[in-house]
């Protein structure tokens, strides 16, 4: 990804207001880090983030986006709405087409690493990426991801290019390439606070991330950052030579079977008791995958595809 300036060399109009730098984290790991430039606001001007403008060429692109990588994002971002105090009523999943037509302008999001608070000026440092990275099939970040696990914020998927910029005050000012190592004063204090209010509101370390636990469904789930657990209930049968009668299959990554044959589960399950989930809410990665019998429940063990949080066990309503 190229910026302007990069392409075209240095801007020869009269900027707006004194110039302030931000970092560029290029999705290619060759390429190095470094530190871009942008024209402020003139001094009179009311305070505006103008990096979000300055982005948005960058990250336009025409590219076709994947259905089932718009269904999944949008099920995780319409989940978090309703955990986050929506009703989650009347709000249908955003089709390709539509935010296709909406990308093609680029779509940047001010995720904030660090929020200023009253002692230090109000100083916010901010991660800029393509809003719709993910949905457009881009790569994971590992160093931008990095540098938000350095600010305690862990678990987060970022996808594509990334860009760290500063506002004081709702107004942006300068941030230098030196201040992307996790000893900077503003990484340190926002780790500091990330922790503090993780711990106020009594967060575990999974405590964030999504289950199932409702047992009429003849399985329950559950997920650390890189594996999901299923447990079928009550199918298998007790005693010598039950885990022959026992069948699971992931599909090409996307799905998971378990099937029993042979007699009735322990828990009173009936004769060739079955469970089929599919499509899974992201893929799995079928070599690190096994399962075990806990009694007659099946207990299936997979190791994610991609280290990020699940939303659902499955796709399209089927959980």
């Amino acid at each position: 990804m190229e910026l302007a300036e990069e392409r075209a060399g240095p801007a020869t109009a009269k900027p707006a207001g004194p110039a302030f730098t931000f970092v560029h984290i290029p999705l290619d790991g060759s390429k190095p880090v470094k530190e871009v430039s942008a024209p402020g606001q003139a001094a009179g001007d009311p305070p505006k983030d103008v990096l979000i403008g300055v982005l948005a060429p960058a990250f336009a692109s025409s590219d076709a986006l994947d259905g089932e990588v718009v269904e999944r994002e949008s099920a995780a971002r319409l989940k978090n709405m309703m955990l986050g105090g929506g009703d989650g009523k009347g709000l249908p999943a955003p089709k390709a087409a539509t935010l296709q037509t909406l990308a093609a302008a680029g779509a940047v999001e001010a995720y904030p690493l660090a929020r200023g608070t009253a002692a230090d000026g109000f100083k916010d440092v901010k991660l800029y990426i393509d809003e719709i990275g993910a949905l457009r099939g881009r790569g994971r970040n590992a160093r931008a991801e990095a540098l938000a696990a350095a600010a305690g914020l862990s678990g987060l998927s970022i996808h594509g290019d990334a860009f760290v910029g500063r506002t004081i005050k709702g107004r942006n000012s300068s941030f230098a390439l030196g201040e992307m190592a996790p000893e900077s004063a503003w990484c340190a204090a926002a780790r500091s606070a990330h922790a503090q209010q993780a711990l106020a509101a009594g967060h575990g370390d999974a405590d964030h991330l999504a289950k199932g636990d409702d047992a009429s469904k003849g399985y329950t789930w559950s997920q650390t950052d890189t594996e999901v657990e299923v447990r079928v209930l009550g199918v298998a049968p007790l005693g010598k030579g039950a885990s022959k009668a026992v069948h699971v299959s992931y599909g090409k990554g996307d799905r998971l079977v378990v099937k029993v044959n042979g007699g009735s589960g322990g828990g009173g399950a009936p004769a060739g008791g079955a469970v089929e989930l599919g499509p899974l809410f992201a893929r799995v990665d079928t070599e690190g995958c096994a399962w075990t019998l806990d009694g007659a429940d099946v207990v299936v063990s997979m190791e994610k595809a991609e280290a990020r949080a699940w939303t659902y066990i499955t796709l399209s309503g089927s959980n």
